[in-house]
């Protein structure tokens, strides 16, 4: 197995980065491909799968890298506080805002060439002209409006993506701007997640991995990932 299978609890996130390469990911059959794309997204920014779910709910993750021969590399990073998980989270919201209001501007920029095209297109035919079935010139006709009709769809496709990202945009300012954390809704959200999250650990480490579950002995490697 390749020395650069492994993964590791991140301490900043209660996540699971999970290291490999997109040769041996691609090598693996759909069983354990699904292990990755159904509890992971990819980060191209740290160049590693990340688990969707805590760490300490991930066991069957970590229990199914372990039979592909992963190795598990401890920790890495530091716990950070509340108040730095917030200052990261409006961090990350504000490049969210940026690179959405530059992909905003772009679709829109594209979306008004593609429709001045199409306008000048269409501003060849006559107003009302029909087309003259059975000329010579009839497919040719038919062609030039289809491609006019095909242009207008790209100049309304890219306004709807820019209206897409300008509310991604706008989302983003939501939390950015702080508003999201002083949210009561959000706030009791956050309580009963951290409540559940207590519950959960509580559980394990008793060694029981569902409320019906028979009690196992838990190991000290498993305990590290609660």
């Amino acid at each position: 197995m390749e020395k650069e299978n492994y993964y590791q609890k991140n301490l900043e996130t209660n996540k699971l980065n999970i290291y490999t390469s997109k040769e041996f990911y691609l090598s693996l059959d759909k069983d354990k491909k699904d292990v990755f794309n159904r509890y992971c997204l990819f980060s191209k920014l740290q160049n590693c799968w990340i688990s969707k779910g805590f760490a300490y709910s991930c066991s069957h993750i970590t229990s199914q890298l372990t039979q592909m021969g992963f190795e598990n590399r401890g920790d890495v990073g530091a716990k950070i506080s509340y108040e730095e998980q917030i200052e990261r989270e409006k961090e990350r919201a504000e490049r969210r805002i940026e690179n959405s209001e530059i992909r905003a501007e772009k679709a829109e920029l594209k979306s008004d060439q593609f429709y001045k095209q199409a306008k000048g297109m269409a501003s060849s035919i006559p107003g009302g002209q029909p087309i003259h079935v059975g000329s010579r010139n009839e497919q040719r006709d038919r062609n030039f409006r289809e491609k006019i009709h095909t242009t207008y769809g790209k100049a309304y496709k890219e306004s709807d993506k820019a209206d897409y990202y300008k509310d991604k945009a706008e989302t983003a300012k939501y939390t950015a701007e702080g508003v999201k954390f002083s949210n009561p809704n959000y706030l009791e959200k956050r309580i009963k997640e951290s409540e559940k999250h207590i519950r959960i650990c509580e559980r394990r480490l008793a060694g029981k991995y569902n409320p019906n579950s028979p009690v196992v002995p838990i190991s000290e490697s498993a305990k590290a990932f609660l």
